[in-house]
């Protein structure tokens, strides 16, 4: 695989408002952030165990619950995004000493369709849609114990009564915690037990389609930004050889594992 290696002058860098120069360095860090958490989600999503030997595994409901929880942390990287955006992208608010301008008009102009498309599906569903919001809220890293409290008492009792342990914490496979988990999330999400698995579906359906609108979004950032004050006469590139990678399809990441 080839890599091809911009350099970033900080003088050139310096043309750009602190604000831009900002923004760049955190999308930057956001499409990092995002790659990572959906290689894991793919990667779990993989099955461990095919065919007839599948159905009712251990392993592949550990796998399911591997994966909603980098489901989660999508979620909430997601949110993060949209944040990002009204603060540091939109905004013309003054910060501190520093004042914002709305680079909308300054770089949407100099953007492909599909990194137009990408911010305004993103803006458009956090308009319109607080899934996201709920589960980064209530799942991916925060936790009411009051909310807590009254989940356990009304939806525990519709969960299977069972765990599995093991000598090692890790191989610990927790199920009625799981489907719990899964249960409230559905429940605040507005549907009933019934419409869990729809629940979950439009769930994953939602953080995939919004991750990929969003890495257009940020990329075309970046893309603009690199063009307009970095490599004005083009990109000066120099290529960087890599081994060839593993296709996504062929890499597992099993939640039960032996240490050395």
């Amino acid at each position: 695989m080839i890599l091809k290696k911009v350099s970033l002058p900080n003088d050139k860098l310096k043309q750009a408002s602190l604000q831009e120069r900002a923004f760049l360095m955190r999308s930057m860090n956001l499409i990092t952030e995002l790659e990572i958490v959906q290689k894991c989600l793919v990667f779990s999503s993989n099955p461990i165990l095919k065919g007839v030997s599948a159905i009712g595994s251990i392993a592949n409901t550990a796998q399911v619950a591997q994966s909603l929880y980098f489901a989660r942390i999508l979620a909430g990287i997601l949110n993060e995004a949209y944040e990002l955006l009204q603060k540091g992208f939109f905004s013309s608010e003054k910060v501190g000493t520093y004042q914002m301008k709305n680079l909308r008009d300054k770089y949407l102009f100099d953007m492909r369709p599909e990194e137009k498309a990408g911010l305004e599906n993103l803006v458009q569903y956090f308009s319109r849609d607080d899934d996201l919001r709920t589960v980064r809220k209530m799942f991916a890293f925060h936790f009411d114990i009051q909310k807590l409290l009254q989940e356990t008492d009304v939806l525990l009792p519709q969960c299977a009564p069972e765990i599995f342990v093991a000598e090692a914490p890790a191989n610990c496979l927790f199920t009625m915690a799981d489907q719990l988990l899964v249960l409230t999330m559905a429940k605040k999400m507005g549907y009933e037990t019934s419409d869990l698995k729809f629940a979950i579906d439009k769930f994953m359906k939602d953080i995939s389609g919004l991750a990929k609108d969003c890495t257009a979004f940020f990329f075309g950032y970046i893309r603009v930004f690199l063009a307009r004050y970095v490599h004005e006469n083009g990109y000066e590139l120099e290529e960087v050889e890599i081994n060839v990678p593993p296709q996504l399809s062929d890499i597992d990441l099993p939640y039960f594992s032996i240490r050395n």
